[in-house]
């Protein structure tokens, strides 16, 4: 890719970024450098400004129970989630949420196994920034119904 779309690209995600939506952007592959963004934002309940400093990589193993379940409407693959924190230990970088912590999480995945008020386990990322963020959740499973 050229220097000249590169910094088109990040100039568009900048400008995106201080309009107040979020930008996640993923390299594609680890041979070429292409980006593939994804804006999240719009009118569901869990819609969040992401700005400043991005959250370094990190792991946590969480015990949640689930608050709400909302289904994306672009991507029937993908669930966002409100979650209350019940038990949380760190396993990389930071921690970003304590015991009776209300967050916003999202999974991929073709449908769940689980329901709202249930009680699950799940590997964590937190994504986003001092201001706010999701977290994405990875092994999830039902710990009580």
């Amino acid at each position: 890719m050229s220097k000249i779309l590169k910094w088109l690209l990040f100039a568009l995600a900048f400008t995106i970024g201080l309009s107040g939506f979020a930008i996640n952007a993923t390299s594609l592959n680890s041979v070429r450098h292409d980006v593939a963004v994804e804006i999240l934002g719009g009118k569901h309940f869990m819609a969040s400004k992401l700005q400043g400093i991005m959250a370094a990589p990190n792991e946590s193993e969480i015990e949640a129970k689930v608050l709400h379940i909302e289904q994306s409407n672009q991507f029937p693959d993908k669930w966002y989630l409100e979650l209350e924190i019940l038990e949380i230990k760190n396993i990389t970088g930071g921690n970003f949420a304590q015991i009776g912590d209300k967050v916003k999480a999202f999974t991929i995945q073709s449908s769940l196994n689980f329901a709202k008020n249930n009680i699950i386990t799940a590997q964590a990322e937190f994504l986003g920034d001092a201001h706010g963020g999701f977290f994405r959740l990875n092994n999830i499973q039902v710990f009580k119904p």
